[in-house]
């Protein structure tokens, strides 16, 4: 069978520099990179007396001449920078190359953004970190450092990241051309204040048998630990409908059971008349967990449920970014 790509080999081997620690390029080092030359390039910013990570990824073929879409991709519960290229086997890095797009993935402090729930176990939601404003910071130094395109930035996130990418909808909406949740949801903290500046295409997908971040927005009890008060997905999903000023029928569509194995079925519901031409989508995964539509199945099932085959998430994800853009400014 053919090697890994150019993608995968990089990823990896990030993903074994992360585990030693990310050293601080010194000044001869950096000479001698090429500063903007394809693959990853870590940065580290001192903001709000913190400091933060993060790290960017240029596509095969990079050139300054361009101006490429920018993806900021947000992992959840578990620290590093690794957990999303593992979950989603570097399919963002062999898309990227495929489709020329940069990738920012921005770290969280100990492990999980401050997406609003406010569980007083988790450090960043304990002291109020302010992952709202990095996002910002990181999108704006990205798009001047690398050229990046304004009109196209999006954000997607998994697990409590997909619930930070929700959160950005609601905040960075400005800055957003959509949003897209995988196994996330909505803090009710969030949603109760949710005013976006402009409509924002959403798109979520969850597993009905989700034992982390269950569909019903119930508290799973991690550790017996109240995990915070978030809407069920039914109600999110409602709640940018509104938002959005769409119609509150839905296309539903079954889509084609290609892996009849993996027991999980996929609908979808596709809200697609709204205003200024945003959507929302719901991916409804029946007998699905807390997983990566599409890729392996990252933990057991006993312990995240069942990883549907029917679609890959990764795809499905940009096909539906390749539909938004934010307007022209004039």
């Amino acid at each position: 069978p053919p090697g890994p790509g150019p993608a995968l080999m990089r990823g990896l081997v990030f993903i074994a520099l992360l585990a030693a620690g990310t050293p601080r390029l010194g000044a001869e080092e950096a000479e001698k990179e090429d500063p903007f030359g394809a693959g990853d390039h870590a940065f580290t910013l001192d903001y709000r007396r913190r400091e933060r990570r993060y790290l960017v990824y240029l596509p095969e073929g990079y050139s300054r001449e361009r101006r490429y879409p920018l993806v900021v991709l947000l992992e959840g519960g578990r620290g590093g920078l690794s957990l999303m290229r593992e979950i989603t086997l570097l399919g963002f890095e062999q898309l990227a190359d495929r489709e020329g797009i940069i990738l920012a993935y921005p770290e969280p402090v100990v492990n999980v953004f401050n997406d609003g729930r406010g569980v007083r176990t988790i450090i960043s939601h304990k002291e109020r970190v302010d992952d709202v404003g990095f996002l910002s910071v990181v999108i704006s130094s990205v798009l001047a450092g690398f050229g990046g395109d304004r009109r196209r930035v999006y954000v997607a996130g998994f697990s409590s990241g997909g619930m930070m990418a929700l959160r950005a909808a609601c905040e960075l909406s400005g800055d957003l051309a959509a949003a897209a949740s995988v196994s996330g949801g909505l803090a009710s903290a969030v949603a109760s204040r949710c005013a976006p500046l402009v409509p924002v295409p959403v798109l979520l997908m969850h597993g009905d048998r989700d034992p982390l971040l269950p569909y019903d927005g119930r508290n799973a009890l991690l550790g017996q630990v109240p995990d915070g008060e978030k809407l069920s997905l039914p109600a999110t999903i409602n709640l940018f409908l509104g938002l959005n000023h769409c119609r509150k029928r839905p296309r539903i569509s079954a889509l084609e059971d290609k892996s009849p194995e993996d027991g999980t079925r996929v609908r979808l519901y596709a809200y697609e008349r709204c205003r200024e031409g945003t959507e929302v989508l719901l991916y409804k995964v029946e007998n699905g967990g807390h997983t990566w539509p599409g890729k392996g199945q990252w933990q057991s099932v006993s312990s995240v449920g069942r990883t549907t085959r029917d679609i890959e998430a990764t795809e499905e994800i940009w096909r539906f970014f390749l539909r938004h853009s934010l307007p022209e400014i004039r």
